[in-house]
């Protein structure tokens, strides 16, 4: 299959259609990610053996692989609109008048690496034939977009397309580029055979699209009295070859640069840069991951110049209900940064009013927020239908993907409390088919928990509701006496019959027990020219406790223990929860130490876990202890909110502040690698044998 062979759209993208699904002849190809044709045979070996015979002329084209080399004045123009795909602002408050009321001032640099979601499942598809359409089977994280990117390729009706969503060993961010879906679909069509398509990790290395790296100066200051006054922030990031979600991802992270600060000046320029490299896009917690290491860097350095213990600093500056954001937006109600500090500084016996440093001793702290669901002015609602099957088990059906957060068990969870606690046995999950299931949108945005989360409540109060309606008859009552309790539905006066045989007598009369719902979160906006607006409708908090160990002869850096304070209001499933914060601490210890997807002129130097390095179970701390600030906020039904981003942005400036803890030297450059972390303490060293001997002089 070749572009020609495409019956309708020859290009996708999230954000901009820019990225050809195949490159036509003539055409540029701007990464090696780019597909030039598709091949099917009966076996592996037959159709490595065709692209053996297959010549290719190529011309080769001037091309620029850093963002520094992207916008100089000669450099060769990517996209005909030029290499800067989107130029973020944000204007609060007078940013002269923040550094003029400074008397502590901190400038740095940080570059942030490239890396792979590195998800434990490669990218699979099976796509067959049906009667004018076609049916596929793909791990990804959102059906209904897999449909309507796959019939605007084919040329078809939405509904001659069905993408039935199956269980996927993980995502990040990674399984939302469909590109997968789209070689197999169109290997599929034209072939009028079925077609299975698996990629290798070398593939799925260079085939999907990476976490951004970027260049981040900061300067922040504060006053004596600890308040921050000013902080600037210029953003420079690698958005690949292709937009992507690239332009979205750096306006989110750009709302990130004051923290979980309430800091009344400040200033953010960023630019998302076009490259020849692999494209960046969609990585858990969307760009956040970077700004708040540079964030919680600065405070800590700023704390540590104004001998303040690095806790109170950042409870003295937390932003409360009342505050003020960046955007110029009051924060979404349950405001919990104070929370999560005061419940880390309770455990550790820290007092908060004591004004005294913290000792040199391992002990790193990060305070960030994470804000959760779609944002800037894009409606997110999710819709969940229940119904009863005929074993009287309650179907629950969700066009959606659990790609290993959870899903299911929150979602069966939540409809069996809402039933008075039924068992959760009583309850199927059933298939996620854009034929059969309601749209609950995708998986990312930590987004379920607030919204299909209330959709499935939603959809039960209405089922319950017909229960008593039913059981009312049966007891001789009206349904606002009777109450639902798992398998007991009694009566006001004591009496009570069965959940099974209300069932079974709603079948008798032909009564048909089944409810939709669609939650719709509350409004955002977009930004405007100065970055002002809603952008974010809800957020989630984390303080990080971080114990480390630095061998300063070879660098080595050990994580012995991590602390997470968590407030994500009304937590639905624990144990869950814990697992996810546990997942977070050690996905984060991999940004901070050891993982760097790396390019030459493009190529990719990493073609596998053996040179790609993710911490294994020997990397990972002895201890990770989960604490949650559990109480229900003001949204929908259940009052919680999703942690699974906010636990991936804490660990590495917890991690590299504690090695500063021990150093006296921060890392600004991740992964600290052993060779950076000596580095930084020799440079320190330096600087701190220059600085004696001036003051000597």
């Amino acid at each position: 299959v070749t572009a020609d062979d495409i019956p309708g759209e020859k290009f996708v993208g999230k954000l901009i259609n820019d990225t050809p699904v195949i490159v036509q002849e003539g055409h540029k190809a701007c990464s090696m990610l780019d597909a030039i044709c598709l091949i099917a045979a009966d076996n592996e070996d037959i159709a490595r053996r065709a692209a053996e015979l297959i010549d290719i002329e190529v011309e080769r084209l001037e091309a620029v692989f850093s963002v520094e080399d992207a916008l100089k004045p000669e450099a060769p123009q990517i996209h005909q609109d030029g290499n800067i795909a989107a130029e973020i602002k944000i204007r609060h408050g007078n940013i002269e008048d923040g550094f003029a009321e400074a008397d502590v001032i901190i400038e740095n640099s940080y570059r942030l690496p490239s890396i792979d979601h590195a998800f434990m499942e490669t990218e699979v598809a099976f796509a067959e034939p049906l009667e004018n359409g076609l049916r596929i089977f793909v791990g990804s994280q959102n059906p209904y977009l897999e449909r309507e990117l796959a019939a605007k390729v084919l040329d078809l009706p939405e509904d001659k397309v069905v993408i039935i969503d199956v269980h996927a060993g993980g995502g990040f961010g990674g399984k939302d580029d469909s590109l997968v879906t789209l070689y197999c679909a169109l290997l599929a069509w034209k072939s009028k055979r079925p077609v299975r398509m698996v990629w290798s990790r070398s593939e799925s290395l260079r085939g999907h699209s990476k976490r951004h790296p970027m260049v981040i100066k900061a300067r922040t200051g504060a006053a004596l009295d600890g308040r921050l006054t000013a902080m600037q922030m210029q953003i420079t990031a690698d958005t690949g070859s292709y937009a992507h979600w690239g332009p979205a991802i750096l306006k989110f992270a750009s709302l990130g640069a004051n923290g979980v600060y309430e800091i009344e000046n400040a200033r953010v320029d960023t630019k998302v840069v076009y490259t020849n490299n692999i494209m960046s896009g969609a990585m858990r917690a969307w760009g956040n991951q970077a700004v708040a290491f540079v964030v919680e860097s600065q405070v800590d350095q700023i704390a540590k110049a104004l001998n303040i213990h690095p806790l109170r600093f950042r409870w003295i500056n937390a932003i409360r209900d009342d505050g003020t954001m960046i955007s110029g937006q009051n924060p979404p109600p349950g405001v919990g940064a104070r929370n999560t500090i005061e419940a880390a500084a309770k455990y550790f016996d820290i007092d908060l009013e004591k004004t005294d440093s913290y000792k040199n001793d391992g002990i790193g702290f990060a305070s960030v927020m994470q804000g959760v669901n779609y944002h800037f002015g894009h409606e997110d609602s999710s819709e969940v239908r229940v119904e009863v099957g005929e074993d009287n088990v309650f179907e629950i059906y969700a066009a959606t993907s659990d790609i290993g957060q959870g899903l299911e068990a929150e979602i069966r969870l939540l409809f069996c409390r809402a039933l008075g606690n039924l068992a959760v046995d009583k309850t199927r999950w059933m298939p996620q088919s854009t034929a059969t299931s309601p749209n609950a949108g995708s998986t990312g945005a930590s987004r379920h928990t607030g919204t299909t989360g209330n959709a499935v409540w939603g959809a039960a109060r209405k089922i319950r509701g017909q229960i008593q309606s039913v059981a009312a008859e049966m007891l001789g009552c009206s349904p606002d006496h009777v109450q639902v309790k798992g398998e007991d539905i009694c009566s006001d006066t004591g009496e009570k019959v069965s959940l099974s045989e209300v069932l079974q007598e709603a079948k008798r009369s032909r009564i048909d027990l089944k409810a939709s719902y669609k939650f719709v979160a509350p409004a955002t906006t977009d930004l405007d020219e100065n970055g002002q607006g809603f952008p974010v409708n809800q957020y989630s908090y984390e303080t990080l406790v971080t114990k480390v160990d630095v061998k300063t002869d070879t660098g080595e850096v050990f994580v012995l223990e991590m602390d997470a304070f968590i407030d994500a209001g009304r937590i639905i499933n624990p144990i869950g929860a814990a697992k996810q914060i546990e997942g977070g601490c050690v996905m984060g210890l991999g940004y901070a130490l050891s993982e760097e997807f790396q390019m030459k002129e493009g190529l990719p130097l990493t073609d596998g876990l053996s040179t790609y390095l993710i911490p294994t179970a020997l990397d990972a701390p002895g201890v990770i202890n989960s604490h949650f600030v559990d109480h229900p906020i003001p949204f929908g039904y259940i009052g919680g909110r999703g942690l699974a981003e906010v636990v991936v942005v804490a660990p590495a400036p917890s991690i590299i502040n504690a090695v500063a803890s021990l150093t006296g030297t921060y890392v600004h450059r991740l992964p600290a690698t052993p060779e950076r972390v000596l580095d930084a303490v020799d440079t320190s060293r330096d600087v701190h044998e220059v600085i004696k001997g001036k003051k000597a002089k």
